[in-house]
């Protein structure tokens, strides 16, 4: 039976731990064994891991995860968040030594070692010794390489195959760095459609009225704080809505600034934030329109489940978008100055709505999961 150790930064719900939970019973448990290790023990209360595996340095509660930090991770928890923004600011990064005497105690214990996100975990899985190390992108590479410094991009030469989540993600990446074309492979994240119908249905409808969800993390890339302005526009058109925002706090200044627009446009009355939920899919079958902002994304999964679902999308036209909607087919891709007129249309076109809603029912039945790219990897 061959090992594999999985590399995740933390246990925060999110794309990464999404993706990841839904990879994991893609793997056949019976050749590969799959240990787990977080940098932090950071979990959620809400957050749902996958059964199976092996949560290094973890106590597993039922249902959810009980997180406890050992000793050394402790240490490496307060020294990353205490001492190295100090520690830069005069020029030295002593992360990779914290990473190297975390990687050691890993190190030769595997077959397979995946840095499951871009970032510290790449870093920190270089430095473990086994036969192949697989790094995965989950962001677009050349946004990503202009926010980092080089060391974290110096990492990926240390590893066998780069795995990105979509093929504009992957295009993006050869273009960056075509030294590494090779090694470069897509692996689509996983969509349950079985699992998210079944949870969709848990839930309670809302009241009959325009119900619109947007989900994610409350970050500037999700460009939350422009809902306020779009829901005033809708309501001077006369439509009356509700329209759920569903995800954590990630930049609390765009938090601050999503709260203070919807003071100032004056649409509390139908503008809400509600926080993390540990089941949003009902709130999406519930929801005429899932509508998304975005200025960049690899893989949206809240689009992926509400096609599962069969809820239309209206969204805007980062590049992968058009990898993941069918225009006017499965919804509508606009710029994020029409939007407002993009919902309109989807809202008072009965004929267009329902033959996107027929084609997303007949999608639903044929959903695959993408096991062959991810058996092809490993």
């Amino acid at each position: 039976m061959k090992k594999i150790l999985f590399i995740l930064p933390y246990y925060k719900i999110g794309g990464t731990l999404t993706s990841f939970a839904n990879l994991i019973p893609l793997i056949d448990k019976k050749v590969y064994e799959i240990d787990v290790f977080a940098l932090t023990n950071d979990v959620d209360d809400v957050a749902i891991l996958p059964k199976g595996v092996n949560y290094l340095e973890v106590n597993m509660g039922a249902p959810n995860v009980v997180a406890v930090q050992k000793r050394m991770k402790s240490k490496v928890v307060r020294f990353l968040k205490s001492g190295k923004r100090l520690l830069v600011k005069f020029g030295y990064d002593l992360s990779d030594i914290v990473f190297k005497k975390m990687a050691k105690s890993l190190s030769g214990k595997y077959d397979v070692v995946i840095a499951f996100q871009e970032g510290q975990p790449t870093r920190m899985a270089q430095y473990i010794s086994a036969p192949e190390k697989i790094a995965w992108v989950h962001c677009i590479y050349s946004r990503f390489k202009s926010m980092a410094n080089d060391s974290v991009f110096a990492a990926y030469n240390r590893f066998d195959k780069i795995v990105c989540v979509s093929y504009t993600a992957a295009k993006d990446l050869i273009v960056c760095e075509p030294q590494w074309k090779e090694k470069i492979h897509v692996v689509y994240n996983v969509v349950n459609t079985s699992k998210v119908n079944t949870m969709a249905s848990m839930g309670k409808l809302f009241e009959k009225k325009i119900n619109l969800v947007s989900i994610g993390r409350i970050d500037p890339v999700k460009r939350f704080s422009y809902i306020p302005a779009i829901a005033r526009k809708l309501k001077e058109l006369g439509f009356e809505f509700d329209w759920r925002i569903i995800g954590g706090i990630a930049v609390q200044e765009e938090h601050d600034k999503l709260i203070g627009n919807i003071s100032d446009c004056k649409v509390d009355d139908c503008v809400h934030p509600i926080g993390v939920q540990s089941n949003p899919y009902p709130y999406i079958k519930s929801s005429d329109l899932l509508v998304c902002l975005s200025s960049s994304e690899t893989f949206n999964y809240t689009i992926a489940e509400a096609k599962a679902i069969g809820t239309p999308v209206v969204t805007t036209d980062f590049p992968c978008a058009f990898e993941f909607v069918e225009h006017e087919k499965t919804g509508l891709i606009l710029p994020i100055e029409q939007i407002a007129d993009g919902i309109k249309r989807m809202l008072t076109d009965k004929a267009l709505y329902l033959d996107m809603q027929n084609r997303l029912i007949a999608n639903k039945k044929t959903a695959i999961y993408y096991k062959e790219q991810l058996e092809s990897l490993l």
